[in-house]
């Protein structure tokens, strides 16, 4: 138990990094591209971003959770070698039918992906490649973490760089945030081929049927608990404005960094609870990552308006609304954490996707509502029915956690 423990705080350190340098790295170059294409045009390409990221959902398709498992309990390495073919299989076939359903999206939808079309390849192409579920399940994240950081560092010199030129537009944005998605997908391929000598071997189509249905039910949870996120953006560039979206999108990001650590611990332990199925350690990461993530609340609420002066320099209004959306992140940890380690980790999948079912009715009924009421005339309205809606999913897994004897 006591190195299960120190193994988790392990792979919670250099995951921890790997969160913070992915989620941080926007935040630092965000007053630079502002100041170099404007909110507008930047708003632009954040939309698009988002877009893409739904697509990528379905290449990932759960095997960050599914086949981490897979490995982490088997040690031989010609069916390690298998799993890897078959995982690698696996997405490089989604992949062809993310591309084809992209194309048809664009003709059909063009205004939001017309513009940075050719981009997405990059992103698609570097999801087929990224293997973080084999840094994950072989207890070598440390590795990961090192190309991580190389590929933030080339985002922040190129904007850098980009932001000394005069007439910048969007395409250099979106290109630069594009590349840095691909190559970290080569760059984490070829170290796990090349360090643990992985071969590609043929294809076997019914190895892959299996990996994609053992994924399944993880993968269905993933894409419609990010389903209400991924249309954040696209309703507030809708309805609002592309310049809006910036600051939705920074909200975001700061609930994101809030809750960062609680799910990074809870992530974590995951392979190790997979196995062990141990109520006491969910119990311990939960009050763990609880307290982690109200004492990150209260630090920002206090530095966030200096902050915010010397950097950012959004309005007061924009600023209540960041502070409203940064309160979702102490409930959005609490129920991310009984959702990955506690229902996942137990076996509860089938009942884990009804929840995430109901929880995004929740979200489209409430917008219905609040479309209706308010006719999207106020963000701020917009703000608190994304509040309400991680308040709903919390309740609703800490009840489900107490039927399952979780709690």
């Amino acid at each position: 138990m006591k190195n299960d423990i120190i193994n988790i705080f392990k792979t919670t350190g250099f995951l921890t990094i790997i969160k913070l340098a992915t989620v941080c790295t926007p935040l630092f170059v965000y007053p630079l591209v502002i100041s170099s294409v404007g909110k507008t045009e930047f708003g632009e390409v954040l939309v698009f971003q988002s877009i893409v990221m739904f697509f990528l959902m379905f290449i990932s398709f759960g095997f960050n959770l599914s086949a981490t498992k897979a490995l982490s309990e088997i040690e031989d390495k010609d069916k390690i070698n298998t799993l890897f073919n078959d995982v690698f299989w696996s997405k490089v076939l989604i992949t062809v039918f993310v591309i084809i359903l992209y194309y048809i999206t664009n003709v059909i939808w063009g205004s939001y992906t017309e513009k940075f079309f050719g981009y997405g390849f990059f992103y698609f192409f570097g999801e087929m490649l990224y293997c973080q579920w084999f840094f994950h399940g072989r207890g070598i994240v440390k590795k990961l973490t090192y190309i991580v950081f190389f590929t933030k560092i080339f985002t922040i010199i190129s904007v850098l760089i980009i932001s000394k030129i005069n007439d910048v537009s969007g395409q250099y944005i979106a290109l630069i945030f594009s590349l840095e998605y691909f190559f970290l997908g080569c760059a984490s391929f070829l170290y796990a081929k090349y360090n643990y000598n992985l071969k590609i071997q043929k294809v076997v189509l019914k190895a892959v049927g299996d990996k994609i249905q053992e994924a399944q039910h993880l993968f269905s949870v993933i894409f419609i608990t990010s389903l209400k996120d991924r249309f954040n953006l696209i309703i507030v560039a809708h309805f609002f404005s592309p310049a809006a979206v910036v600051v939705v999108d920074f909200a975001m990001k700061i609930v994101t960094i809030l809750s960062l650590p609680s799910s990074i611990l809870s992530q974590a332990a995951y392979p190790t609870n997979s196995k062990r199925k141990d109520k006491s350690l969910f119990f311990k990461i939960l009050l763990i990552g609880g307290c982690i993530t109200l004492t990150g609340y209260a630090f920002f609420f206090f530095v966030f308006d200096y902050i915010n002066e010397h950097a950012f320099k959004f309005d007061a209004y924009n600023v209540s609304s960041i502070m409203i959306m940064a309160i979702s992140s102490c409930f959005l940890s609490i129920s991310s954490m009984i959702a990955t380690n506690g229902l996942a980790a137990m076996g509860y999948n089938r009942e884990l996707l009804i929840n995430v079912v109901l929880t995004t009715a929740f979200y489209f009924a409430s917008l219905l509502i609040f479309y209706i009421i308010n006719d999207f005339n106020n963000l701020r309205y917009y703000l608190f029915v994304i509040l309400f809606t991680y308040i709903f999913e919390m309740i609703s897994r800490v009840i489900l956690a107490k039927k399952k004897r979780l709690l």
